[in-house]
């Protein structure tokens, strides 16, 4: 069997077709191959320079993942980058190369317009940055890739609301605490501030009553105890006492407690003055001039009790008891001009007379002698001032350094009747006094002890228009307070002791009283309360109510005020704080000041801190230093400090932590 063999060629179809594939094939490999070398020529090809430039955008990627301050501080600088070390990329020098190929880094800073998108212009963006990689050699283009580099792990802690105050150690969204204030206020939203507070007394506004109290009987005397809470009034033919709740007095509230009933002690007469003292009330009495002083002791508390009474003082009345600071001595001032002497026991509950009455006062004949009437044991405790219905010895000073035996030192005269004496200051390192007198045209005095000369002298004289008085107040603010037997009360300035004006307010309006029968008979001021205490008679029917006329409160902003926030824990102890940011309102003269601590400890047992202050701008922000970095756990103390006298303060916004 013959095998044949046959051969079969391409047709002329095919070989057209073939020469075309070829050709479009064979161009483009052309293109390529002379690309490469028209480009690159003696540094290599394509592969190797775009590895290059790729390789330059991963190390900074991995600067930006270990530390973005360290991009941060190359913008608008040309770079190369090495590896250090640990094997961790940094830039490094201007450029870095790799054979005949060189690369450089640029890091600029990258802008957004009103829609957030990358512009020329606009917001900058401060965790953004833009990185050009370009890497050039001899005989080819700059082959460059640009790309843009983000803080993706920014990690922000802004506090701008404290109204969790006090409830959480730790901070959170949910609660914005912190953890302790002092006269911090954080009640207004999104801001904290200095507190008011209490400081002192704006001067009179008004002379009405805020809270009255109607009393039983016949009212003479009442005083306050230690802590202002309790007001003690005494009277009444049953020589009572009776004790009244004040601490609520400036929301006009006076409220009756108790009353004591001495009459089973104490026989005859009133009670017409009082002075409690801690536990005890010494209480003094009035009779004819047959009969005896006396004075009772009431222990207070629950139950009240009587627990001494003095007898056999002799003749008339007990106007006036004072105790000295110690609580050692008590001083009645007593009818007819005599002083007498106590000493008190170590529990108060007893007194032993130390003198027989001392004669205070010119006597005509016994029993006609004049009254002393108030008395003011000064600082010293070494004198007693006193006032007196004698025209020879109007106001008097005691030596009383000799507690069994009191004399006058020296005294004043021209004026008869001085009903009420207080102390206001010292002028020129002398004592003064605001004196009242039932002088017609000259009711109004102010003395000065004049302790160089061993004697007295009238700075000025005020005539309230020829109604008699009766008492007069000193409010420590510079106003004296007084009241005629017509119902006016009466406000004086006395700043310049010299020259006594009108005061802020005076009430005018007339009770319809004659003067025989006065709508008040006796006022006592309380600068711890801020207020002015006045008994007022009333008729038809006859009784005593107890005014109290309210000073308005002056407040003003506490020197300082701190603020210690919750702690903010940040999960590691190997993240970077990078700035603290503090926005603020600051008056001038005012300051704020933020002392940030960190610790790797929740309790603070071991912390670094910094402070952060700028009181001229309202907003800035600072880099913290590198030894708060790598602290899990931060939290800050805000101080404020107010300024123009108490008039302003300074308010926190915002404290904003950035970790990069």
């Amino acid at each position: 069997m013959e095998i044949k063999y046959i051969k079969k060629g391409f047709s002329l179809v095919e070989l057209i077709i073939a020469i075309g594939v070829f050709a479009i094939v064979g161009s483009g490999v052309f293109y390529v191959i002379t690309n490469t070398y028209s480009n690159y020529y003696g540094t290599g090809d394509r592969q190797t320079v775009t590895e290059f430039a790729q390789e330059g955008v991963e190390a900074v990627r991995a600067i930006r993942d270990n530390s973005w301050q360290d991009i941060e501080d190359e913008i608008d600088n040309t770079n190369g980058v090495s590896k250090d070390a640990n094997n961790y990329w940094q830039f490094s020098g201007g450029s870095d190369s790799l054979g005949s190929l060189t690369r450089t880094i640029d890091i600029t800073e990258v802008y957004r317009d009103g829609s957030g998108d990358i512009a020329e212009t606009g917001t900058l963006d401060t965790d953004t940055v833009k990185a050009v990689i370009t890497v050039s050699g001899f005989g080819m283009d700059d082959y460059v890739l640009t790309t843009y580099i983000s803080n993706w792990s920014i990690a922000e802690w802004e506090q701008d609301d404290w109204s969790g105050i006090g409830d959480s150690n730790f901070w959170n969204a949910n609660n914005l605490a912190s953890s302790s204030v002092s006269n911090i206020v954080t009640s207004t939203s999104n801001e904290i501030s200095i507190a008011r507070v209490e400081a002192g007394f704006n001067e009179w506004n008004n002379l009405s009553e805020l809270a009255s109290s109607t009393m039983g009987g016949v009212v003479y005397d009442f005083d306050f105890s230690s802590d202002n809470e309790t007001i003690y009034v005494v009277g009444d033919t049953s020589h009572d006492i009776r004790a009244y709740d004040i601490s609520d007095i400036r929301s006009g509230n006076i409220f009756h407690s108790w009353t004591l009933d001495l009459s089973s002690s104490m026989s005859g007469g009133l009670s017409i003055a009082v002075n409690p003292n801690d536990s005890y009330a010494y209480i003094g009495a009035s009779f004819s001039y047959t009969g005896f002083h006396t004075i009772a002791i009431v222990k207070l508390g629950s139950p009240q009790a009587v627990s001494y009474v003095s007898t056999g003082l002799s003749y008339g009345r007990i106007n006036d008891l004072v105790i000295d600071s110690s609580g050692n001595y008590l001083y009645a001032l007593g009818g007819y001009g005599r002083l007498y002497i106590f000493s008190i026991g170590s529990s108060g509950s007893t007194l032993t007379l130390e003198n027989g009455g001392e004669y205070m006062t010119s006597c005509i004949r016994l029993p006609i002698c004049p009254s002393l009437n108030k008395g003011y044991l000064n600082t010293t405790e070494e004198y007693f001032y006193v006032s007196t219905d004698d025209s020879n010895n109007s106001l008097m000073k005691v030596d009383i350094t000799d507690e069994k035996d009191a004399r006058i030192s020296y005294s004043f005269s021209d004026i008869y009747d001085f009903v009420d004496v207080n102390y206001i200051d010292t002028v020129l390192g002398n004592p003064s006094f605001i004196v009242a007198t039932e002088n017609r045209n000259e009711e109004f005095r102010i003395i000065k002890d004049t302790i160089t000369s061993n004697s007295f002298s009238e700075l000025d004289i005020y005539d309230l228009g020829g109604s008699s008085v009766y008492s007069a107040v000193y409010d420590s603010s510079d106003i004296g307070l007084t009241f005629d037997y017509q119902g006016n009360i009466y406000s004086l300035d006395i700043s310049d002791k010299k020259n006594i004006d009108v005061g802020p307010v005076s009430d005018t309006s007339s009770y319809g009283f004659s003067p025989t029968s006065a709508p008040y008979n006796f006022m006592k001021y309380n600068d711890t309360l801020g207020g002015l205490f006045m008994l007022e008679k009333k008729t038809s029917p006859t009784s005593y109510v107890l005014n109290f006329i309210e000073k308005p409160i002056d407040y003003e902003y506490a020197s300082t005020g701190s603020l210690t926030s919750s702690i903010y824990d940040i999960g590691s102890s190997d993240k970077e704080l990078h700035s603290i940011t503090i926005n603020q309102n600051i008056p001038i003269g005012c300051e704020i000041e933020i002392t940030l601590q960190g610790s790797n400890d929740d309790s603070f047992a071991s912390l670094t801190s910094n402070v952060f202050s700028n009181n001229s701008v309202s907003t800035f922000t600072s880099t913290t230093p590198t030894t708060l970095n790598n602290k899990r756990y931060l939290r800050y103390i805000a101080d404020l400090t107010s300024c123009n006298s108490g008039a302003d303060t300074p308010t926190l916004y915002s404290v904003k932590l950035r970790y990069k």
